[in-house]
């Protein structure tokens, strides 16, 4: 077996992945004085990294010249609003910001065989979130025993038991084990079970469960997921959730006893604004948070063709985007919880265009990269698990402002520029 030898500043790299991915919000709320500690070690990386080189190779090996000109225009805008409304502007344009994480990722791997190096990184995530299972049952008890970040806006968090990113990366997890299954299969099958039952049971999200419809759909049309496997899951899912009634156990549920009918009435209530579809009672509440977030998207969409320079450039960066406060500390929330809908807000439909031209040359970077038959299983599987971490984050940015938080975007941009990396250094292969 090939041992992988990894030098400081990559075993710093992956730290502040890993830190941004379980650390969630307290992390990225370090900072010197309003500037994140995300942002700081870009600046180092940056330095670090011979960024004119890795420029020119991408411009030349994979055309993408134009990320070089989105980025500066956005960098720019950032600039001006800083000077005119400071720091909240660089925090508002962090989403823009961690694009730069791309370069660190291309950076990172050296060569082919490096790809196989982050097979134990992932393994160590899925193995920790299966731990957090208990830390999140027992979090009340736990609670206490954290420091506490304060943010910048005055919100206070968490860093050691901090469960902000933890449905998500349960998910994820879970299906880094399933791909992983043939070298312990027992353990890694039940595991990912009871990960991929956590993520639903325990934190009752819609966009956890839209997530894992996409990412079910996604690995079965690669043929890494079979009906009977699918079917199989369903049935064990129903099974344990009847365990946990019978015997009445209390999993700390967000709303009220988990059930399949509550799954059913939870999903549907989603719906709730746009049909005249029937909900039990108890869900009115979760059918008020879908009217107010509707509320806010309408809301920014109809200020957007206000004038035509809001239509094209949008508000820009340094004021909250809607007009709603957090109730126990009157702390404004500035996002919409909706990503796409904050592109719009934040620069017009000229830049969203733009984001979204840019993400489709990307998208189409890494279908050549993953078809190509130079990839060998083992490196496909790891290719897969990166795939699915971005499908995860594109589906729920469509509920919540996923893009805007560090602790997922870097992640996110980082992974695609390791796949932008693994692109150049199979064709460069195929020249030699």
């Amino acid at each position: 077996m090939i041992k992988h030898k990894i030098n400081i500043s990559e075993l710093i790299i992956l730290s502040l992945i890993f830190f941004n991915l379980f650390f969630g919000n307290a992390f990225h709320n370090f900072g010197i004085s309003g500037i994140p500690i995300n942002e700081i070690f870009l600046i180092f990386f940056l330095l670090l990294i011979k960024l004119k080189e890795i420029i020119y190779e991408m411009i030349v090996k994979i055309n993408f010249k134009n990320i070089f000109f989105l980025i500066l225009i956005g960098l720019f805008y950032i600039f001006f609003s800083f000077i005119e409304k400071g720091v909240w502007a660089i925090r508002d344009g962090l989403f823009i910001i961690d694009i730069l994480f791309i370069f660190v990722g291309y950076y990172f791997i050296k060569k082919i065989d490096d790809f196989l190096r982050l097979k134990k990184f992932f393994i160590l995530i899925a193995k920790l979130s299966f731990l957090y299972i208990f830390f999140y049952v027992f979090s009340d008890q736990l609670h206490h025993l954290s420091p506490k970040i304060v943010s910048y806006s005055g919100n206070v968090y968490s860093l050691f038991f901090n469960f902000f990113t933890l449905k998500y990366i349960m998910l994820w997890s879970a299906l880094i084990l399933y791909l992983f299954k043939e070298e312990d299969k027992f353990f890694y099958l039940i595991a990912s079970f009871l990960l991929l039952s956590s993520s639903v049971i325990l934190f009752q999200s819609r966009a956890v469960y839209i997530s894992i419809f996409f990412c079910f759909v996604f690995l079965f049309f690669l043929k890494k997921i079979k009906v009977i496997n699918l079917l199989f899951l369903l049935s064990l899912f129903i099974f344990f959730t009847s365990l946990i009634n019978f015997f009445e156990i209390d999993l700390n549920e967000r709303l009220y006893k988990f059930n399949i009918r509550f799954l059913y009435q939870h999903f549907i209530s989603l719906l709730v604004p746009f049909t005249d579809v029937i909900i039990d009672n108890d869900f009115q509440g979760q059918v008020g948070t879908a009217e107010v977030r509707l509320n806010w998207w309408k809301s920014i969409l109809q200020n957007s063709t206000s004038n035509i320079k809001i239509f094209l450039f949008g508000e820009g960066f340094g004021e909250p985007l809607i007009n709603f406060y957090a109730t126990a500390d009157h702390i404004p929330v500035r996002e919409p919880h909706n990503s796409y809908i904050t592109f719009i807000g934040r620069i017009g439909y000229l830049g969203t265009l733009a984001w979204f031209l840019f993400h489709i040359k990307i998208y189409k970077i890494i279908k050549n990269t993953y078809c190509d038959h130079s990839l060998k299983d083992n490196e496909k599987n790891i290719f897969i698990i990166i795939l699915i971490y971005l499908l995860i984050i594109i589906v729920s940015s469509f509920g919540d402002s996923m893009l805007q938080y560090p602790c997922y975007s870097i992640p996110f941009y980082f992974f695609i520029g390791i796949c932008l990396k693994i692109n150049v250094l199979i064709n460069s292969k195929k020249i030699i």
